[in-house]
């Protein structure tokens, strides 16, 4: 199992980034907020919320918004909640240039911060998914 090493909330770009979703079942491990939290699941499938890379997480007063952040998490490209073989596919399209990952989901992919998905960041999901 991949261990959770690091959660940072970066307040000037609202985003929440983790290595793992060990403890993403919840947002209390997280964030611990007076008040009401609406999150939107990345994506739902089967009935089955997915949280994961572009989750949205929105902090309520009452019925208003104060905060909004999206939850990125370091090699889940493609939002399910792990880095696994297809996270690894869609790495490895990007770098070759037959796809594209933009938003979250290309900071989740891009381990060194350069914008782009180059070999090193292909090899940082590989060995991330094969951790997990």
């Amino acid at each position: 199992m991949y261990e959770l090493c690091k959660i940072i909330i970066d307040y000037s770009e609202n985003l929440i980034y983790t290595d793992s979703l060990n403890n993403l079942n919840t947002l209390d491990s997280i964030v611990n907020v007076d008040g009401d939290i609406s999150v939107t699941p990345s994506y739902s499938t089967d009935g089955v919320d997915c949280y994961g890379t572009g989750t949205s997480i929105l902090y309520m007063s009452g019925i208003f918004p104060w905060l909004g952040q999206y939850i990125i998490v370091y090699g889940d490209v493609n939002g399910d909640g792990v880095c696994d073989v297809l996270d690894c596919m869609l790495v490895e399209l990007t770098k070759t240039g037959n796809t594209v990952l933009e938003d979250s989901y290309l900071t989740a992919g891009d381990f060194d911060g350069d914008s782009n998905i180059t070999i090193n960041d292909f090899q940082q999901v590989v060995n991330k998914a094969k951790a997990e």
